[in-house]
């Protein structure tokens, strides 16, 4: 059985959302988007599309900035998960 890692940006989604007392179908209004999407988000199993990071970053009080970094990070494990299936 193997366990993988929570992307980082799932666990600070998390936190912030605790933090703020707030709920996935809060953060799904804040946004404009599904509380389904939220879910994958938290789950770390997709990444938000470009148009839910302003809001999502201005809901949860976490800076735009790190969003480029969490991409970058959760692109790359995807892309070499991938990889290594082969």
């Amino acid at each position: 059985m193997t366990t993988e890692k929570v992307p980082a940006f799932a666990s600070a989604l998390s936190s912030a959302a605790d933090a703020k007392r707030m709920t996935q179908e809060g953060i799904a209004s804040a946004c404009g988007c599904t509380q389904a999407a939220v879910s994958h988000w938290f789950a770390g199993s997709r990444f938000p599309s470009r148009q839910y990071i302003s809001p999502l970053a201005s809901a949860l009080d976490l800076p735009e900035s790190r969003f480029e970094e969490w991409a970058a990070e959760f692109f790359l494990n995807k892309y070499n998960s991938k990889r290594n299936k082969v």
